[in-house]
């Protein structure tokens, strides 16, 4: 048995062993990492300083035939996660796409109801909504329509006389529906540009008469003073006529209601004939 110096090849530390200690694997005193003890030299001077080499952290193991590695062991999970993780991918994209389109997709949708059941829009703008508060309410652009006593309403034309604007459906006289609302005014042209607002809670409020045709093809007639809502906003006179645009929602069973946009035709206010003189009576 001989003695020999060798150095640490991490640190280089300097360590003293004998031969017979030669190819074992050992930890350095001073950074503790392991290596492989050198060759003793085969002179006989034991002052030579040879290199350890560096010991290999995962010593190569050899694996049966009929077992597989752990890389080919963990192969399945980790494509279950591959498969996992593009199914939650795809999931999220579908509701990133729902929620990004859903006006469009619900608006269709809504639009192709609408035109297959030909319903008509409902006090204005916002259909199916029947209120009484003016409140935020807007005009509606399209052609005065509504429902007047559970009977489709469709405008015909539009009159003011005096101070009285009617509503009428029907070519032929009497009207099938007449909607008339009497205003503070003398003559049709002083409407012109002038809003008018009429909450549900004012009491003598402006008349509003209504004419419809019942079952029996009978006319019927009613009158309001008070409970209904009302917005107009009149534009200026053109050639004898005054657009504007109306907002009429009633309180009675049937909820009826006249709203969007008309352009009424000038009349010159009924005067009243004076009375006929009887004749004098002959001289005697």
């Amino acid at each position: 048995m001989s003695v020999f110096k060798f150095a640490c090849p991490i640190c280089g530390q300097h360590i003293q062993c004998d031969s017979t200690k030669s190819g074992s694997p050992m930890d350095c005193p001073t950074c503790f990492r392991k290596m492989v003890v050198p060759q003793a030299p085969s002179g006989p001077d034991s002052k030579l300083i040879l290199q350890a080499a560096q010991a290999t952290s995962r010593p190569a193991t050899k694996s049966p035939d009929n077992a597989e590695s752990p890389r080919r062991h963990r192969s399945p999970n980790r494509a279950r996660m591959v498969v996992l993780l593009a199914v939650i991918l795809v999931a999220g994209a579908a509701v990133g796409a729902l929620v990004t389109f859903r006006d469009i997709i619900f608006k269709r949708t809504g639009a192709a109801v609408t035109t297959a059941t030909n319903a008509p829009p409902v006090c204005g703008e916002v259909e199916t909504n029947w209120t009484l508060k003016l409140a935020g309410r807007r005009l509606s652009e399209n052609p005065a329509a509504g429902r007047i006593k559970g009977r489709e309403f469709t405008l015909d034309r539009a009159v003011v006389q005096g101070g009285v604007l009617s509503f009428r459906q029907g070519a032929k006289t009497p009207q099938e529906i007449i909607v008339a609302v009497q205003l503070f005014a003398r003559r049709g042209e002083d409407l012109a540009a002038q809003n008018i607002n009429i909450e549900a809670s004012r009491t003598n409020a402006p008349k509003v008469g209504l004419r419809w045709k019942d079952d029996q093809n009978q006319p019927v007639t009613d009158s309001l003073h008070e409970g209904y809502a009302l917005r107009i906003e009149f534009g200026q006179v053109t050639a004898g006529h005054l657009p504007g645009k109306i907002y009429l929602c009633l309180p009675d069973a049937e909820k009826s209601w006249v709203a969007g946009a008309f352009v009424a035709e000038i009349r010159k206010p009924a005067t009243s004939k004076p009375p006929k003189t009887p004749p004098s009576a002959p001289k005697p």
